[in-house]
């Protein structure tokens, strides 16, 4: 039985990372896994592993423990994982001062949409661009269609591969996605169309209440046609007509404090325009413990980041 609502703590999503390659275990129900590091060094991951044991004062205490004998074997050099100060002091009076560095992982800051109601209860609680953006879609002749036979193909790859470019960030390798596609329950590849043009692409993965947008890409070419409104739009209506109460966007650009305009205010950043897409659609803030390194070997550790720096 799953002790979270989150997917990234799913007996779905271990099975997943199984898949992969990777070794996984529970500690007092908290997911964690084993990731890989040079000469063969090795550091453990919780993905939101601080929402799931809050939930369960005893899983922090066991959690700790367990960290003090990973803390005394040979090869792991860190945990990483949503710690909260609480588990953070519980911890240190368990390890021999631990150094504890943050990291930018998961998001601290995501955004998710209500899906409750009906169509126009749903597009009446967008900003007006994106009702409008979403008709020109339509106009324009832009069809989406779901796949969900574990299939990931040509066109949703290089859609990938070509948003990642224009930001400037790296895609998982194309087995990563495609094993992703066969093993994690309930997903779904969203693609959208023109003419027979691929224009955006989009995994969304139902668990829980929650549709979770995982991964996806646009096409720059065609932005004219608007076409990962309609798409989103599309898995939007698929996932509450699903049972789902919830569309989670991942993440975004931190909020200011308080509202404009009925809107939320976010800070500007790298993830400004992606930031905007999403709380377009309607919905709210959603803050996580931020991702830290609970660092056992600081040496290591010191090298290791020194050596990761230097890649191109």
């Amino acid at each position: 039985m799953d002790v979270s609502d989150d997917l990234l703590q799913s007996e779905g999503w271990e099975r997943f990372q199984r898949a992969l390659g990777r070794r996984t275990e529970r500690v007092g129900g908290v997911l964690r896994i084993r990731m890989p590091l040079p000469l063969g060094l090795s550091y453990w991951y919780s993905p939101r592993g601080g929402t799931a044991s809050s939930r369960q004062p005893q899983a922090t205490s066991t959690y700790c423990e367990t960290l003090c004998v990973i803390a005394d074997g040979p090869r792991a050099l860190f945990s990483r994982g949503e710690f909260t100060e609480e588990q953070l002091a519980a911890c240190s009076l368990q390890l021999a001062a631990p150094a504890v560095t943050r990291r930018q992982v998961e998001p601290e800051w995501t955004w998710r949409t209500s899906l409750d109601g009906s169509d126009g209860e749903l597009l009446a609680r967008m900003h007006e661009k994106h009702r409008y953006n979403i008709r020109v879609a339509m106009r324009h002749g832009v069809g989406v269609r779901r796949q969900t036979s574990g299939t990931f193909g040509d066109k949703a790859w290089r859609l990938l591969q070509e948003t990642a470019k224009r930001q400037g960030i790296s895609t998982h390798p194309r087995s990563y996605y495609e094993t992703m596609m066969r093993v994690l329950p309930d997903t779904k590849l969203y693609i959208a169309e023109h003419d027979g043009a691929p224009l955006a692409a989009a995994i969304v993965a139902h668990y829980g209440d929650t549709a979770t947008y995982l991964h996806g890409g646009s096409s720059y070419e065609h932005r004219q046609h608007m076409a990962p409104h309609l798409l989103h739009w599309t898995a939007m209506r698929a996932a509450r007509d699903a049972g789902m109460r919830w569309y989670d966007w991942g993440g975004t650009s931190p909020p200011r404090a308080g509202m404009e305009n009925g809107e939320w205010r976010m800070e500007n950043s790298d993830w400004a325009g992606i930031t905007r897409f999403k709380c377009g659609f309607g919905g709210e803030a959603v803050h996580h413990s931020p991702t830290r390194d609970l660092v056992f070997r600081p040496r290591w550790y010191r090298m290791l980041s020194w050596l990761a720096r230097l890649r191109p």
